[in-house]
């Protein structure tokens, strides 16, 4: 069988940028300077992963979180940095997967900072087991500094961040809320996905982050026919 000549990529000429397929290898190549740059709130799925490792959810939902003051003063502080965010009240409960999709769909700051604080305590604790999450997972450009990613100091590389996309895929609780465009939550209403490529083109995920320090960046997920197979492609774009 001739062995047909490798794909041509056209990668974009900014930033950086890295693409993976499932069991096809580490890598499919690489666009730019490999370094750390701000990641914007991709770190949200850091987040996630940190969380539910914490605290699966076995039982579709997961515990109930109840906001307190504290998520009010969070609210406000994402709020001043013209973060993204979601309402809270000290009446409020919602679901942790009700959470998450705040977190993950709509890419609400204040809920990713209260869902870290909630599972882990308090935030320097929630950090120390991140850090060692991203150590143990061979992740050793990305170092996150806070939940939401309006830090510029949460930081990562495009090849690094591959494989967290695949870790998030291979988390069913992730890969499903990544692919939803649209999400229902009580006390809050109808929120919508802040990437806009899903169901396009075979879009699955995964989570989009813009500041103005990291430019804008997109880690994405596509399922591609390949024969009589479904392969999976995990690329990334920052800057």
């Amino acid at each position: 069988v001739t062995t047909p000549a490798a794909a041509h990529l056209a990668w974009p000429s900014y930033g950086q940028s890295a693409l993976a397929a499932e069991g096809y290898g580490a890598s499919l190549g690489t666009s730019g300077e490999q370094t750390p740059v701000p990641m914007a709130s991709i770190t949200k799925i850091v987040t996630a992963l940190v969380v539910l490792e914490k605290k699966p959810i076995t039982n579709g939902t997961g515990e109930t979180i109840s906001f307190t003051a504290n998520d009010i003063t969070i609210y406000n502080e994402q709020l001043a940095q013209d973060g993204m965010v979601l309402p809270v009240s000290t009446s409020m409960s919602l679901t942790q997967y009700q959470v998450l999709q705040g977190m993950l769909v709509h890419s609400a700051n204040n809920y990713a900072e209260s869902l870290a604080v909630w599972a882990y305590g308090s935030m320097p604790t929630y950090l120390t087991a991140a850090n060692a999450y991203l150590d143990e997972h061979g992740l050793a450009q990305t170092t996150v500094m806070d939940a939401s990613g309006i830090s510029t100091d949460s930081k990562s590389s495009a090849t690094d961040l591959v494989k967290l996309g695949q870790l998030a895929l291979a988390n069913n609780v992730v890969a499903d809320i990544v692919s939803q465009k649209t999400a229902t939550i009580p006390g809050v209403g109808t929120i919508y996905s802040t990437n806009l490529l899903l169901g396009t083109n075979d879009v699955i995920g995964i989570k989009t982050g813009t500041t103005d320090e990291a430019g804008a960046c997109l880690l994405y997920a596509v399922q591609i026919a390949v024969g009589s197979k479904t392969i999976t492609v995990v690329g990334v774009t920052l800057g």
